[in-house]
Parts: structure tokens; sequence; C-alpha cells
């Protein structure tokens, strides 16, 4: 397929970027702490209440690491397309799921133990070291799914493009969950990674021309003349017919239509909710093609 192949000579014209960068990792963040627990003879000399504030203490610390390693999860399964897979890769991937599905689980049964400790209901001494013990084993279990997360990223993923990376940055990991799931949608149909995203490239004339009179109209809605003028359709595609776009102009469609919806969620006091579909679709079509161009240069 000649359109997603490097021309040689060529200045790249987007900038590479870590996956997963060393100064602001979750690694980092957490430095994989050594969990010190006490001996079952220290907790003999505390009481109930000290135990429940350190359960609770290593609970929230837990919690307050949760959100950014599913989101490094979702930013990995999103990305796996274009891993550089050793043989063990597929159960790296498997085993990080089931890995990230249980301290969800956890998490959840855990927090409703905690919630009923804080609003007063009394607990037997040996329910109390369970619990204690139950999250501390959480706490440890959670550092070894952080240092699996650096294994992937470190063994499989290289340099890749800001315009590949994009679309996962800034995004919650609800966000990426959905985009994963969108991908999935784009990619049923096909058998090969390949074809799917060949098929995008020549096939999405259509759906690109309505998505552009839909921001069009979006920008209308709002009633902001100075918006109005500035963001009309030749902003966002300099052709009125649209049969196909290159590599570059999906890159360029896409900053813009980003820079225009958050623009306009700032200060538009309708709502994309209407439109965010075909937005989602264009995302995913666009991250399967720089994942596509990402993984032939």
């Amino acid at each position: 397929m000649g359109l997603f192949k490097r021309k040689k000579n060529k200045k790249q014209e987007e900038i590479k970027i870590d996956l997963y960068q060393e100064n602001d990792s979750v690694v980092e963040e957490n430095n994989i702490e050594n969990n010190q627990s006490d001996t079952n003879a220290q907790l003999n000399n505390k009481t109930d209440e000290e135990i429940i504030d350190e359960t609770i203490f290593t609970f929230n610390k837990i919690l307050s690491k949760n959100d950014r390693i599913i989101t490094e999860y979702y930013t990995i399964k999103i990305l796996s397309r274009i891993g550089l897979k050793n043989m063990d890769f597929n159960l790296q991937m498997l085993s990080m799921e089931k890995n990230v599905n249980r301290i969800k689980k956890d998490c959840f049964d855990l927090n409703r133990i905690i919630s009923q400790l804080k609003n007063g209901l009394n607990y037997e001494r040996e329910g109390i070291l369970k619990l204690y013990n139950d999250v501390n084993d959480l706490y440890a279990f959670q550092n070894g799914l952080i240092n699996q997360l650096n294994e992937v990223n470190s063994t499989s993923y290289g340099h890749l493009k800001i315009s590949t990376v994009s679309v996962t940055i800034n995004k919650t990991h609800e966000e990426l969950e959905k985009l994963y799931l969108n991908i999935c949608n784009e990619l049923k149909p096909f058998n090969t990674f390949e074809e799917a995203s060949e098929y995008i490239y020549y096939n999405s004339g259509d759906f690109i021309d309505k998505l552009i009179n839909t921001f069009v109209m979006y920008v209308k809605e709002s009633g902001n003349e100075e918006y109005i003028k500035q963001y009309d359709r030749k902003y966002f595609l300099p052709s009125d017919v649209v049969i196909s776009l290159d590599i570059k102009e999906w890159i360029e469609l896409y900053n813009r239509l980003k820079f225009v919806l958050r623009l306009m969620n700032k200060s538009n006091k309708t709502t994309f909710l209407s439109y965010q579909e075909l937005y989602d679709t264009f995302e995913a079509k666009y991250a399967v093609l720089m994942m596509r161009a990402d993984n032939n240069r």
C-alpha cells in the first residue's frame, strides 16, 4: 500500500516522542514504594482506631494512583496494534487486562467496607485486621501492575509520532475505553488492520463531508458572528469536494476539529452532544490511519 510507505530523504513533519516518558510516568509517581507493613506483633500493640487510620491512608494512596494506571493501560491497549510485539506480548496484554479488572473489583469492594467504617459501623478486631491485610495486599499488587505496565512500554513501544499519540493525550480512562471500542468497531468488518486502514483512507470522503457540514452548523448555532465568519467550511478544508485526504490533510483536519471543538465548548451555550458520535467516529478512523502510517515508517 504505497500511500503509507515512508518516502526517502523526506523531512519528518511530526515530532517523535516517547509514549511512556520517564519524567511523566506513573512509575515515577509511585517510585515503587516499599510497603512497610507492620508485623503481627506490632499490630497487637495498636488500637483498632490506629489500624483503621493506617488502612484508610494506604487505601487512599491506592485510589490516587488508580486512574492514572487505568489510563496507561487503555493507552497501551489502543496503541497495541503498533507495538513491537515479542513472543509473549499477547499474554502480557491478557494478563494486564485481568490485573486491571481485579484492581477495579477489589477497590470497589474495599471502598464499600471502608465507607461503612467511616459511617460508624463497628467491626470486630478480626475483621479490621483482615481489612488491613487485604488493603496492603492490594497495594503490593498495584505496584506489581505498575512494573508490568512499565515493562510492556519499555519493550514494546519505540518512539511514536505526536500525530499518533495525540489521540490518547488528555483523556480520562473512560474516554480512552470509549475510543478503544470505537476503533474496534472500525476494524470489525475487516480481516486485517491493513485492510481496514486502506478502506478508511480511500472511502471516507462522504463521511468527512458530513462531518465538516456538521461542525459548520454547530458553529452557526453559537450565534457568534466572528466564529461563523472564521470557522466556515474553507477553514476545515480548502476544497468543496472531498474524495480522499492524504495523511497530512487528515492530521491538519484533526487538529482543526479539536481546536474548534475546544473553543466552542468554552463559549457555546448549545451542546455538542448531538454531534459527538460523528466526531468520535472520525477520531477512531484517524487513530487507525495514524497507527498504520506510524507502523510503516
